[in-house]
Parts: C-alpha cells; sequence; structure tokens
C-alpha cells in the first residue's frame, strides 16, 4: 500500500515526506492530504488520471452505507472520498486500501473488489503512477474476476484473459516479450473500459470508526 501512498503524496505536492513513504508519517501525510481534499467546496473538481490508483462502479446510486459496510467487513479505516456519479459510473478514491504492488496485500484488494461486484454489478480498479512505476487494471463482474493485471518494475500479478482494450493496445508496450507499461497506456484501457476520473465533485467523505 505504501507506493500509492508514495504516488499521491507527490500528486498532492508534500514530497518532503518521500524518505519516510513506509513509516506512519507518510500514513498520516496521505490521511490529512485525503482528509483536506474533503473539505474543498461544492464547486470543486478533481482531476485523478494521474499520481492516484481509484475504483469505479458502473453504478450511478452508491449508497455510502454500502461503503462504509464494504470498509468495516474488511476492517479497513482507509477514509473513502465518493465522487457524485458521472456518465453512470461512480468513482472512489482511498488513502489506506490495500494496493497490487505485493503479494501479501494482492488477496485483500481483490476481496473488497468482488465484494463491492456482487452489490452493484461491474467493479474495476486502476493505479496510474508513473513515480514509483505502480500500474494496474482489474475488473470484476457479478462477484467474478475478469482481469487483473499490476506491474511495478515488472509484472507482479496477471489472472484472466487479455480484454480487446488490451489486446489493442498491449502490443506497442511490449519490448523483448516483456510488457511495460505506462500512463498512457493505463489511460487507453480506462478510457476503453470506463470513463476517466476528470471533472468530478465530491459527494461524501466515508470514514469507518
Amino acid at each position: 500500500m505504501w507506493l500509492v501512498f508514495l504516488c499521491m503524496l507527490i500528486a498532492f505536492g508534500i514530497e518532503r515526506h518521500l524518505q519516510a513513504k513506509k513509516s506512519a508519517a507518510a500514513s498520516q501525510a496521505i490521511t490529512q492530504a485525503v482528509s483536506s481534499l474533503a473539505h474543498q467546496d461544492e464547486s470543486h473538481t478533481y482531476d485523478l488520471a494521474y499520481k492516484s490508483a481509484w475504483i469505479a462502479i458502473r453504478h450511478d446510486s452508491v449508497s455510502s452505507d454500502a461503503i462504509e459496510q464494504m470498509l468495516t467487513n474488511h476492517h479497513s479505516r482507509a477514509e473513502v472520498l465518493l465522487f457524485k456519479p458521472i456518465q453512470g459510473w461512480t468513482i472512489l478514491l482511498a488513502d489506506e486500501l490495500p494496493d497490487l504492488s505485493e503479494p501479501a496485500e494482492d488477496d485483500r484488494l481483490l476481496m473488497m473488489l468482488e465484494d463491492l461486484s456482487k452489490i452493484f454489478g461491474e467493479v474495476q480498479y486502476f493505479a496510474n503512477c508513473r513515480t514509483v512505476e505502480y500500474y494496474a487494471w482489474v475488473k470484476y463482474t457479478e462477484g467474478k474476476m475478469q482481469r487483473a493485471y499490476s506491474y511495478v518494475w515488472e509484472t507482479m500479478l496477471n489472472e484472466g484473459e487479455q480484454t480487446k482494450s488490451e489486446e489493442v493496445h498491449v502490443p506497442e508496450y511490449v519490448s523483448e516479450g516483456e510488457l511495460l507499461p505506462d500512463e498512457e497506456l493505463v489511460l487507453a484501457i480506462v478510457q476503453d473500459w470506463s470513463i476517466l476520473p476528470e471533472g468530478l465533485v465530491l459527494e461524501k467523505s466515508i470514514k469507518t470508526s
């Protein structure tokens, strides 16, 4: 999870915490950053496509109670920013969710996505963090994993069949048989699968006690 912390710290302009990327200080810093976003006025819009990781839910009526229950079920104290629906999709951003940068973290995040998809149908997760070379795209439908890929300097997770989007875009990022993703590949897949997380308006900040 520290990779997403680090990536988002940079995105929010607090690079002074870089040396503490695995420490409690980094966790506290990103928590404060997300908390500060939660207090922006309603006219503020958010663009999360770069230096970020987010969850996209194909549903325009995502209950904050359902998200809070999911956090409770998975013993997570993450603060989640729930954005207003856009084009039939709801975007979530969180400060302390597990990620796909380490095998020990994989199952925790994938179980969360699985549970969300059982409730809302289709759920996706993306990471697009150039600074730490962390890229990921995951899709669940009706509680079943369709595709899961993550990269941190090398391929960490590769499950399910390539989607049509990947078949189109991935070949140009393969060198000597190895996939070398970057920000633009992630965003190409995002646009084919769902929507770019841009022009978002905050609806509610959710945090379990």
